[in-house]
């Protein structure tokens, strides 16, 4: 390991300089190598769909990589501060992009997650006018991220990196987009052996919004939606969503996620559904 942080040093005279005269502070974490592997597969379940969400929304596909540094790409994940979901998504942040109440928390949905987070990382990406910024924001968020654009005068990533002096700037937040390069970098590495794999892994998925009043009930007795299948494909609706909506009906528009496969039965169902209610 030492070997390795050497030669990557020498190869900028400035940072190799700073690790010889003792100014530099490198941290290691270990136990990474194996939890990264058991990502790559978790994540290879839902890039395929992420990529397609983030084209649409005109934002690059290497920002698919940043639930890495999030949540390892667990759609479970949950942390002290209160984020949730495999983005890591705020309540406040989430509730302009997600429907997030007592029922139903789309933090949890990967899909509808994925899509909030393209809409935010555009948004973002949009104000600030870069990149390297919009993905710091993510972690820092984009007004105090425009602070330090303002305070020095330039929206250089490096320069606010070695400039920028603030309490809330610290060590998580200097480092995301380090970290960001990092995973996209392994990614790359391995993304090769696991593409043949990706068939098996991925579920192809489709979906439908329930224009009108339907239960799961009445999805689980009319189509192939079993309950079994709702929840593991809409983790968003929480256990006393589940017990609440299975004889009340679901929000007016809710998007309901199936595989693929499923797709013209449940169609076909919903459809006449809606022809019983009217």
């Amino acid at each position: 390991i030492e070997q390795r942080i050497y030669n990557s040093y020498q190869r900028n005279t400035e940072a190799f300089d700073n690790l010889m005269n003792g100014k530099s502070v490198i941290r290691i974490q270990f136990g990474m190598a194996k939890e990264f592997r058991t990502a790559l597969f978790r994540a290879m379940q839902y890039l395929p769909h992420m990529e397609q969400v983030f084209i649409a929304h005109d934002v690059p596909i290497e920002l698919t990589r940043i639930p890495f540094i999030e949540s390892m790409f667990n759609i479970k994940a949950e942390s002290k501060v209160g984020a949730q979901g495999m983005w890591q998504f705020m309540p406040e942040t989430a509730k302009s992009y997600m429907q997030v109440d007592s029922y139903i928390d789309e933090r949890f949905s990967p899909y509808k997650a994925t899509r909030a987070a393209a809409k935010f990382l555009k948004e973002t990406h949009d104000r600030l006018e870069s990149w390297p910024l919009a993905i710091t924001a993510y972690n820092h968020g984009p007004t105090s991220i425009q602070k330090a654009v303002k305070s020095l005068g330039s929206n250089d990533l490096d320069v606010i990196l070695r400039n920028y002096q603030a309490g809330s700037f610290g060590f998580a937040s200097r480092n995301f987009y380090a970290e960001f390069l990092a995973a996209n970098s392994i990614f790359n590495k391995y993304k090769h052996h696991l593409v043949a794999q990706m068939a098996d892994l991925s579920t192809r998925m489709k979906s439908i919004r329930l224009s009108d009043s339907i239960s799961l009930n009445q999805l689980a007795k009319h189509t192939p939606l079993t309950p079994e299948v709702i929840l593991k494909h809409n983790p968003e609706i929480k256990q006393k969503g589940f017990h609440y909506f299975l004889h009340n009906p679901l929000p007016k528009n809710f998007e309901i996620f199936f595989p693929a496969q499923l797709s013209d039965k449940v169609h076909v169902a919903v459809n006449n559904i809606k022809a019983v209610n009217l």
